[in-house]
């Protein structure tokens, strides 16, 4: 069935109502729950939550229970959550079944929060609240992959933007807070049903939604801003020809899926306008950059691109992976064993050594030259939307920074590990408590103009200052801090001070 739920507005409103009534928010299940049945159900586990709330029957606790646990409850007890839309109106809205005995969840409904909203958000039930494989057209709900997207994308005010397989429509509700306009695509007719169904629960009124396949929906059309979590899986032909999982697995071989994204975004988008969008690539002979870079080597128009690989899995480790999320152990072991063998088979036969995992953030530009740094990023926090921001101004120096200050991030810090007995440092890093987190090796000149940058000294003025302390020629500490800066500013460590203009 590709339309679940019913798009009625009365019945939406008594639902929120309901729903407002309960006092059913994320705040409600930190009060509901302990932190060992919350960290469960991260991990998709019910059982922890199942036996605390096996007695609770506050409606808060009820809808818990019902969309969250996927457990059924009595009729005159599952009527308690519902006393605006009634159990009849959230039957007909295609949200609960109702027996004579039973009332159950047909779909997965749970609050959301974060610093742009608060929302309920509708998705297809998981395997963990039916015990049963997903099927072919499951809309899947607020994932990791979701998560990490939401927070690297960036939130400036933009005139219209485009979520690109939208899925349950959670990009396209955060879009909604800072675009004028947002357009929601998805192959899928269910996902475009239950992003429709949420859109309208939140009350968004600047979200068009429309089926279609990539850019079909919106040829001729340009954006400010376009993000996408595509079907990015690389599955075996051998298995998508017995059906495949359109939330997760694309509809062309190999990662042909993420190089048509990627190199067709540009044209849909205006100067300046900015595509962020996760992405897996295969890894033959070679360094892991190479398919990256020939996706972003077709792009004709003027781009800055940032690629970053955040994991890189062995064939072996992808099949599991994959075959976990989707529900590969319910077929039993020896269709596991099959499928797997499958995986490792198509990989092998393509020369494929390895899989990036990771995310790509470009902006088109009117005029000049591209600008691409690709980098691998195991370590650290994924980067948010600020971070990222600054990362694709931050790609190369521009050629006045020798005349420019730098201000140094507050939660910088800096590491220094020695041989036991030595003076001089071994190993200097710069790590940091926001931005990405992660720990950079620097030079003792490049530590030493960070701690110095505190926007009174011009950058060329520090360069002196370190040559002369250092007894060293002013061109090579210059080179050495032209070399290792880039990264630290795409890091957030530093940045260029704000002239004021007076």
């Amino acid at each position: 069935m590709d339309a679940p739920l019913q798009l009625d507005p009365v019945k939406i409103e008594s639902l929120r109502n309901d729903l407002q009534m309960a006092g059913w928010d994320v705040a409600s299940l930190t009060r509901l729950l302990s932190p060992l049945a919350l960290a469960a159900l991260d991990r998709e586990q019910c059982g922890p939550a199942r036996v605390e709330l096996r007695e609770a029957e506050e409606p808060a606790a009820l809808l818990t229970r019902l969309f969250l646990l996927g457990e059924s409850v009595p009729p005159d007890r599952a009527a308690l959550a519902f006393p605006s839309l009634t159990l009849a109106g959230a039957t007909e809205l295609g949200l609960l079944t109702v027996t004579q005995d039973a009332v159950r969840a047909l779909v997965d409904l749970r609050p959301h929060a974060s610093d742009v909203g608060h929302w309920w958000v509708a998705s297809d039930l998981s395997e963990a609240q039916t015990g049963r494989p997903l099927q072919p057209n499951h809309v899947l709900g607020i994932g990791q992959a979701t998560l990490s997207l939401l927070r690297m994308t960036i939130r400036e005010p933009v005139g219209r933007a485009l979520d690109l397989g939208t899925g349950c429509g959670i990009q396209a509700l955060y879009l909604a807070t800072h675009a004028q306009q947002v357009l929601a695509t998805d192959l899928s007719a269910r996902a475009c049903n239950f992003a429709s169904f949420n859109l309208a629960l939140a009350q968004i009124t600047n979200v068009e939604v429309r089926q279609g396949s990539l850019f079909d929906p919106v040829v001729g059309e340009s954006f400010d801003q376009i993000t996408s979590n595509p079907p990015f899986v690389i599955t075996p032909t051998s298995l998508r020809s017995e059906g495949v999982m359109e939330y997760r697995d694309g509809g062309m071989q190999r990662d042909n899926l993420i190089e048509a994204v990627l190199t067709q975004a540009p044209r849909y988008l205006n100067p300046e306008g900015t595509l962020q969008m996760l992405a897996n690539w295969e890894i033959r002979q070679g360094l892991w950059q190479t398919r990256p870079e020939q996706w972003l080597d077709q792009i004709a128009v003027p781009i800055s691109a940032w690629v970053v690989q955040r994991d890189e899995l062995d064939p072996a480790q992808y099949a599991e992976m994959w075959l976990r999320d989707s529900g590969g152990d319910l077929g039993g072991r020896q269709r596991w064993e099959a499928d797997y063998q499958a995986w490792i088979a198509d990989f092998g036969e393509a020369g494929v050594r390895a899989i990036g995992m990771g995310m790509v953030a470009l902006q088109r530009h009117a005029q000049g030259q591209s600008r691409v740094v690709l980098e691998y990023l195991p370590e650290g926090a994924v980067p948010d939307g600020a971070t990222v921001s600054a990362a694709l101004r931050h790609l190369a120096l521009p050629e006045d920074w020798e005349s420019r200050r730098l201000v140094r991030a507050l939660d910088v810090r800096e590491e220094r590990h020695y041989l036991p007995g030595t003076s001089d440092p071994e190993v200097i890093r710069l790590t940091q408590g926001g931005g990405m987190g992660a720990p950079i090796r620097v030079s003792t000149d490049v530590a030493a103009l960070v701690g110095a940058s505190d926007g009174e000294l011009t950058i060329a003025q520090i360069i002196q200052a370190l040559a002369v302390l250092g007894d060293k020629e002013a061109a090579e500490v210059r080179a050495q801090v032209a070399e290792e800066l880039p990264r630290i500013l795409r890091a957030g460590m530093v940045d260029f001070a704000v002239v004021s203009v007076s």
